[in-house]
């Protein structure tokens, strides 16, 4: 009994001797009025009347986990009853606007979970593990044995009204739901993206350039939808990172941000919408722009063709070819195009080439093209033993050297990231231009 005593006594003396700092209980006050649990599921209906309180869905951009592929935009209509329509326009799933409904819910787990539980076949592609083949897959790519590499679950990490940022449950990567207007026809926003495309990269000219600072980085392969960036300058076979970007509905957004090849450059670029010269970085603290290369070094690359687009001519231009145009299908049946070129049979001479069904002509001469992109031609008055012929059966070819050589021309891309296409306008008058393509 004593020793009892003596045990509550010491007990109550130690209580009385902190007294005055903390208080004597058992137990802590919980800091929140409910359980982590409690809190987790509060935010399950929250987020299901987010997703769908928006009368015309979400557009959703999302990345599969490899760096090949690009990333691909999915419009997303949430349901009360749990169905989701998706639809989808890519070469997966048959290369045209698709339409599918199935299921989604939100759920708890680690945290709030998006999951997309029942399969659709337009959006469950990514995340199956199945062989894949074509469309720019790598040929040892189904050695793997992951299909896409895609989610079909994502952590719902943080959302307004108008944006819900995810990260993949299991690939981890940031996936955004952007609000979609009220008014916005699906069909018309997906057509609007391929047109955003059409206007960027360019596969026959693969080439343009990321300025950050003082920094260059040739952007090499982009229309693939994974640009190889590498050191203007550097060695593009060891240098080079790869990183997939996604087409939005006013430019690029790169799946992480791009912080130079070996990370140390303190830059981090993700995020670009077009100007009237390309694109602009719109990232907080970024200053960034992606543009074409200028047309003269295009112009000057002995390895690439230019034809004459004869559908759009102006001015004199337009009246010549038309005549040219004429005169060779009365003396030899046809005209399939006219090109610019270099012949390097003839010590790399600048051509000017024209095919009818049986016979090619060329004359002679170069160009000139100095940094302001000001173009001079000048023929020689020699040809290949065809041109020499053609060259006096029909006059209208002269004529239409003539017109070349009175330049000078003001070259320019028809769209800035482009360079596929150059626009020759004369300096004398602004009427008076044609087009070329690369071959």
């Amino acid at each position: 009994m004593k020793t009892m005593k003596r045990f509550v006594i010491y007990a109550v003396a130690a209580c009385m001797a902190g007294g005055s700092f903390v208080a004597c209980t058992p137990e802590e006050e919980d800091l929140f009025a409910q359980s982590s649990a409690e809190r987790l599921n509060a935010v399950v209906p929250r987020y299901t009347d987010l997703l769908c309180g928006a009368p015309n869905g979400w557009a959703m951009e999302y990345f599969v986990n490899n760096d090949w592929e690009p990333g691909y935009v999915y419009l997303m209509k949430f349901n009360k009853d749990t169905s989701v329509k998706i639809a989808g326009d890519n070469v997966w799933i048959g290369g045209k606007y698709t339409e599918s409904t199935s299921v989604f819910e939100v759920i708890t787990d680690d945290g709030p979970v998006l999951t997309f539980n029942t399969y659709n076949p337009i959006f469950h592609v990514f995340a199956t593990p199945d062989d894949i083949t074509g469309n720019g897959a790598p040929s040892d790519i189904n050695e793997s044995g992951y299909g896409h590499r895609g989610d079909y679950e994502f952590v719902i990490e943080k959302a307004d009204d108008n944006l819900v940022t995810l990260k993949g449950k299991k690939w981890g990567l940031t996936i955004l739901l952007r609000r979609l207007a009220d008014d916005v026809d699906w069909e018309e926003y997906m057509a609007d993206l391929r047109d955003v495309k059409s206007r960027l990269f360019n596969a026959k000219a693969p080439e343009v350039v990321l300025t950050v600072g003082k920094k260059r980085f040739v952007m090499d392969n982009a229309s693939s939808g994974s640009i190889s960036f590498y050191p203007e300058n550097g060695d593009a076979l060891t240098e080079t990172t790869k990183v997939p970007y996604i087409v939005t509905s006013d430019g690029i957004r790169l799946v992480k941000p791009f912080k130079g090849i070996d990370g140390k450059d303190g830059f981090a670029v993700q995020t670009f919408v077009m100007n009237e010269s390309g694109l602009v970085c719109t990232d907080a603290g970024q200053s960034a722009s992606i543009t074409s290369y200028a047309p003269a070094r295009w112009l000057a690359d002995q390895k690439k063709s230019w034809i004459v687009d004869a559908t759009d001519l102006g001015g004199v231009f337009g009246t010549a070819y038309a005549e040219f145009a004429a005169k060779i299908k009365t003396k030899y049946k046809s005209l399939k195009n006219m090109t610019l070129m270099y012949d390097s049979k003839h010590d790399n001479a600048f051509s000017f080439n024209w095919n009818t069904s049986k016979y090619t002509g060329n004359r002679y001469g170069e160009v000139q093209v100095d940094d302001d992109n000001i173009v001079r031609f000048e023929f020689s008055g020699e040809g290949d033993d065809n041109g020499n012929l053609m060259y006096n059966d029909v006059p209208a070819i002269g004529a239409f050297l003539d017109l070349l050589q009175a330049g000078p021309f003001k070259a320019e891309y028809i769209q800035p990231l482009d360079a596929s296409c150059i626009k020759f306008t004369s300096m004398d008058n602004a009427e008076d231009y044609f087009l070329v393509t690369l071959k």
